[in-house]
């Protein structure tokens, strides 16, 4: 069972899947989902003074994407389309971030699958995977 340390460094894009109907379920413009669609992110994770950061880098964002939390703690992050509470837990190896606003039901889970991360995104039953390797 992975230790969110072991997430820990820089991964590298590998390839997305279903990432144009996920960004449709969540309601992101067309133009804004075939840029987001094209991108190769980059992720890296971290420890920041007893919190843990992921950090998605993209050419399609003008500013990183930062997640910044504490395992079991509610936090605000802020999204290209506005601020998200969301909650961090570490369930049977897998990382779970979610939203905890009435109505925000998007689910990401991150796993480590052989050498590669895995992010799986969840809204309404559609799911979009990114598929990373370390750098």
């Amino acid at each position: 069972m992975a230790s969110l340390a072991e997430f820990a460094g820089k991964w590298v894009f590998v390839k997305h899947e279903n990432s144009e109907p996920l960004f449709a379920e969540m309601g992101i413009p067309d133009v804004a989902a075939k840029a987001m669609a094209a991108a190769k992110p980059s992720l890296e994770i971290y420890e920041d003074d007893g919190c843990w950061v992921l950090k998605e880098a993209s050419q399609s964002s003008p500013k990183p994407h930062l997640e910044k939390f504490k395992l079991g703690e509610p936090t605000d992050i802020l999204t290209m389309f506005g601020k998200r509470k969301i909650i961090a837990t570490l369930e049977d190896g897998k990382l779970y971030t979610r939203g905890t606003t009435p109505g925000d039901d998007l689910v990401a889970v991150r796993e480590l699958v052989g050498d590669q991360l895995v992010a799986k995104v969840t809204k309404n039953n559609v799911t979009g995977v990114c598929y990373f390797c370390r750098a």
